[in-house]
């Protein structure tokens, strides 16, 4: 159709600005906004796919969980995490540094996982989000291989990224020293097979200036724990991250709900009736009907752990709004998660204690329950309130010296009422021993208890 003047109009529709798609843009567009946390997450959940493994193992766009969701804009480039199971942290740190190697160019990628059974996983994982890009966002390769990926192409501006994926092994610790690494991710170090002191001192000394992630389950008191540690103050750079097991929404079973009942609050499994385990007590006939009911009724009963990590719970789910400002610890939204917990803690061979390393709901009391030690970790804690002076008593001290370096561990003194057994001081300080020993003021430090 003509207009007027014997122009060709140009329908209406053709006119109207088409609205961007980022699924369409080059790896240039990308680039150009790379510094965006934004920008990054949303490359890697419309481009990076991985397997749900709580959903048949189905191919899914990897869109973030809550506890990726948090990392991500929480993490600062030098990053300790204490994870609990199967909360996806590890595909995570391959998901950013994957897409760091093939949005932009000379980075240098390390991948330490703590066995060879993990490692064949990782270059498994990275093999297929790598396969499965689009083809627009999809770089060429110089070297393809499973123990290199090279990324290389002109045409697209990505040149010269390196992806690395290699364990730690015995009597090699120091290898690696000599490269210099741009994105360096450490998994479950206090697992590998060779020290782990000194093979991560070397690699992380190697990715001086660029990101470093070491992530792991609690397992004892040594190099991550230090780590984790220092993350927590700060120092060396480090931040600390921990993520309680609640974090991960698939932690749960719907149709638990709670239930107050003759003074005691109750966890109702899905399809019980409340009835089905009072009313037999009720009767009170002295059967053994009645005495399998109480069993019922005993073991339905919240322990004072549970009502602890539901109140914790509640908390995390109010911050995230996945319920109402106003819930309670005793809502069917918190029951979810802890007949998760109770079905979880019945499964492990250990029950509890094997659950609170494995699951941690707190970031102290996974690190005493492992390791091993000779004297369980029960006994470890000081279970008595300090106590003054007492005319007339005796008092045991005992001292475990260190070197007494700044960057090393601290002595530490203990003083001990031997008529009551109590802990009367404490004290720990970075002296030399000798100076230690020829200490003059113990009794200033008893009466100033």
């Amino acid at each position: 159709m003509d207009g007027a003047d014997g122009v060709e109009a140009v329908p209406r529709e053709s006119k109207r600005r088409k609205k961007f798609d980022p699924k369409n843009a080059p790896l240039s567009w990308w680039r150009e906004r790379w510094t965006d946390r934004s920008i990054r997450r949303q490359f890697i959940e419309n481009f990076i796919q991985v397997r749900n493994a709580f959903d048949g193992n189905k191919l899914v766009p990897m869109v973030f969980n809550d506890v990726q969701a948090n990392l991500h804009e929480s993490a600062c480039g030098r990053d300790c995490i204490l994870k609990s199971r199967r909360q996806g942290l590890s595909r995570y740190w391959l998901a950013v540094y994957l897409s760091n190697a093939v949005v932009t160019s000379g980075r240098s990628v390390r991948l330490v996982p703590h066995d060879p059974d993990t490692e064949e996983e990782f270059r498994a994982d990275l093999k297929m989000m790598f396969e499965l890009l689009p083809e627009h966002v999809k770089p060429e390769t110089k070297h393809y291989s499973k123990e290199l990926m090279w990324i290389h192409d002109d045409e697209k501006g990505t040149v010269d990224s390196r992806l690395t994926t290699a364990s730690v092994q015995p009597g090699h610790e120091g290898k690696g020293r000599g490269q210099t690494l741009t994105d360096l991710l450490l998994t479950e170090p206090p697992h590998w097979r060779g020290d782990p002191r000194k093979a991560a001192t070397s690699l992380i000394e190697a990715a001086a200036g660029g990101q470093v992630a070491v992530e792991s389950t609690a397992f004892g008191i040594e190099w991550f724990h230090s780590v984790y540690q220092d993350g927590k103050t700060g120092k060396g750079g480090w931040k600390s991250h921990f993520y309680e097991w609640w974090w991960k929404r698939e932690y749960q079973i719907p149709g638990f709900r709670f239930a107050y009942v003759q003074g005691s609050w109750l966890l109702i499994p899905p399809e019980t009736s409340i009835a089905s385990i009072v009313s037999p007590i009720q009767r009170g006939d002295g059967s053994s009907n009645e005495a399998m009911a109480q069993l019922r009724f005993d073991n339905a009963r919240l322990t004072k752990r549970e009502r602890w990590a539901a109140r914790q719970i509640v908390r995390h789910l109010r911050r995230l709004n996945y319920v109402e400002a106003d819930s309670k610890w005793h809502c069917d939204a918190v029951a979810a998660f802890i007949g998760w917990r109770r079905s979880k803690v019945d499964e492990l061979p250990s029950g509890e204690r094997q659950f609170l390393v494995e699951y941690p709901e707190n970031d102290r009391d996974c690190f005493e329950q492992t390791g091993r030690p000779v004297v369980s970790a029960q006994y470890l804690k000081v279970t008595c309130l300090r106590s003054g002076v007492v005319e007339g008593h005796e008092y045991a001290i005992g001292c475990d010296t260190s070197l007494g370096l700044e960057s090393g561990d601290p002595s530490a003194i203990e003083i001990i009422d031997i008529q009551s057994g109590r802990q009367v001081h404490d004290e720990t300080l970075k002296q030399q021993p000798d100076l230690l020993a020829y200490r003059r003021n113990w009794r200033h430090i008893i009466h100033r208890s």
